[in-house]
């Protein structure tokens, strides 16, 4: 087998697996092409999740806020009221 015969065998063999290989980096490039173009269509829709997440956070720190307001509620209702016959009571005075 001379050189010719290894050359031509070995652009073979390339050509076998380098023509797949470029088209399948070519499909992935314009894949990413698509999606970082998709990216800059969807500034505002950026804005618009944004404003929901703002408005999330709003309603959380709200529901805090009627939650401790209602603990707070509860927490009166469920002590007795101090009057000072009632200590007089307690301690025997």
């Amino acid at each position: 087998m001379g050189d010719g015969d290894i050359f031509i065998a070995l652009v073979g063999i390339m050509a076998t697996f380098g023509v797949p290989l470029v088209w399948i980096l070519t499909s992935h490039q314009r894949k990413m092409a698509e999606i970082i173009h998709q990216g800059h269509q969807n500034t505002s829709s950026n804005a618009d999740l944004e404003a929901i997440r703002m408005e999330l956070q709003n309603l959380r720190m709200q529901m805090n806020q009627h939650t401790i307001a209602l603990d707070d509620i509860r927490s009166r209702q469920a002590l007795p009221p101090i009057s000072q016959s009632n200590v007089q009571e307690r301690f025997g005075a």
